[in-house]
């Protein structure tokens, strides 16, 4: 059947990027917003059909997104498509988020690797409306006519609550990333045998001008360090 008729059933366009004010990116009906009781009743009470069919879902979520946005595919591994591990993981989330929405406390380290995640692969504010939408769209999919509008708007709202808190995050750690917020073109600038089975590649930047390169954590490894 049909996705749910919602206000959010069809994508919502977002502005550029700004990161001084990044939560535009959210419709202006869902910023800032706080679930009622209502939705939170409504939230806990599709807990059931999460468990049973919360898989179905996120799998129907990244076939439609991805097939619809290709290019996201760079951030979403394929192989874990493939092996379903991603869609897995998501439906254990979406599990976790329904069954804490009364308090997203526990799930404050979650949230925090989620964000780190996000911003090492350059998640922008406005992707966020891709996602929400196809991930409403997928609920509808699956479950049918048990998504009442009302279901599908709190979906809708618990979604965007989650997603402002994310964009705000990541645009602090995109902040204190000493300008490296986008993608840039590096150059193998040498390679060195150090084993039988390891072999170490440096990179250097193609545009020289962005140097210094971003500060580095144990395991990895910066030319600038050198």
């Amino acid at each position: 059947m049909g996705g749910p008729r919602c206000g959010f059933a069809t994508q919502v366009s977002a502005p550029p990027l700004n990161l001084q004010d990044p939560t535009l990116a959210v419709p202006e009906r869902y910023r800032h917003i706080t679930l009622d009781a209502a939705q939170k009743d409504l939230i806990k009470a599709s807990i059931p059909a999460l468990q049973a069919h919360g898989f179905d879902i996120t799998k129907q979520f990244y076939h439609n997104m991805l097939d619809a946005h290709p290019e996201l595919k760079e951030i979403f591994n394929t192989a874990n498509q493939e092996h379903f591990k991603q869609p897995k993981a998501l439906a254990g989330a979406l599990l976790a988020y329904a069954a804490n929405i009364d308090d997203l406390t526990p799930l404050s380290g979650a949230v925090e690797l989620m964000a780190a995640k996000h911003a090492s692969l350059y998640v922008r504010p406005e992707q966020y409306a891709i996602v929400g939408t196809h991930l409403i769209s997928a609920i509808g999919q699956v479950l049918g006519d048990a998504v009442t509008p009302e279901l599908a708007e709190a979906w809708t709202a618990a979604y965007w609550q989650l997603a402002e808190i994310l964009i705000i995050r990541e645009n602090q750690l995109y902040q204190t990333s000493k300008g490296w917020t986008d993608w840039a073109d590096f150059r193998i600038a040498r390679k060195e045998k150090e084993s039988e089975e390891v072999t170490s590649f440096y990179l250097e930047p193609v545009d020289s001008s962005l140097k210094p390169l971003p500060s580095f954590l144990p395991g990895q490894v910066s030319k600038s360090s050198e």
